[in-house]
């Protein structure tokens, strides 16, 4: 909000958002009485649903080594954080992260949303902060042209993440397609196929 806000209100503004950003800038468009100030966004392999795409994290067999990975760089990411305010002196935010406890005995993505995401960011549990802020909630509100670009054989998204197309406004863009992985979609002989959709996307808007 206060970035859009700080731009001229004549300045033209395209969002992008890919994979967990995707999901925050669909949110964020469905919301936001700042919405006429975009000229159009792009959502790569959103999860829309974050309790489906963090069950599968759990139990599928190929995406169970994402989560995994996701987790190790999330762990990570709170101890440089607290190597940070140590060194800066913020002692305040390093309670807060201190307080969390031991994370290497968490196991898997809903562990630390539970354990860390979820009281951090003032929501009660995993299940309160995948309910409050999952796209798909909010993707009828979009107001601007969006252009949602997914893959079938995406690995840690399952369909069932997707919302029904049909109930999504015309100003919503679907460009699905059976291979693509997780933002991969690398096409033989064009390997920068994706940047240049979402440059002709953005070009027409």
């Amino acid at each position: 909000e206060a970035v859009v806000r700080s731009l001229p209100a004549d300045r033209p503004l395209a969002l992008v958002g890919y994979s967990l950003g995707a999901n925050v800038m669909v949110k964020w468009l469905g919301e936001t009485a700042l919405q006429d100030r975009v000229s159009a966004a792009v959502s790569v392999s959103n999860p829309f649903s974050l309790a489906h795409c963090c069950e599968v994290m759990i139990s599928g067999p190929v995406s169970r080594l994402y989560g995994r990975y996701f987790l190790r760089n999330l762990q990570r990411d709170v101890e440089r954080k607290k190597r940070w305010f140590r060194r800066t002196g913020e002692q305040r935010e390093l309670e807060r992260l201190e307080a969390l406890g031991d994370l290497g005995t968490l196991r898997h993505i809903r562990d630390f949303d539970d354990h860390v995401t979820a009281p951090l960011s003032g929501f009660a549990d995993a299940d309160d902060y995948y309910g409050k802020c999952s796209s798909d909630r909010f993707i009828g509100r979009v107001r601007v042209p969006l252009l949602v670009v997914h893959s079938d054989n995406d690995p840690i998204i399952p369909p069932a993440s997707i919302p029904a197309l049909s109930g999504t406004p015309d100003n919503v863009v679907w460009d699905l397609h059976a291979d693509g992985g997780h933002v991969g979609f690398a096409v033989a002989g064009h390997r920068c196929w994706l940047e240049q959709r979402i440059g002709d996307f953005l070009a027409v808007t």
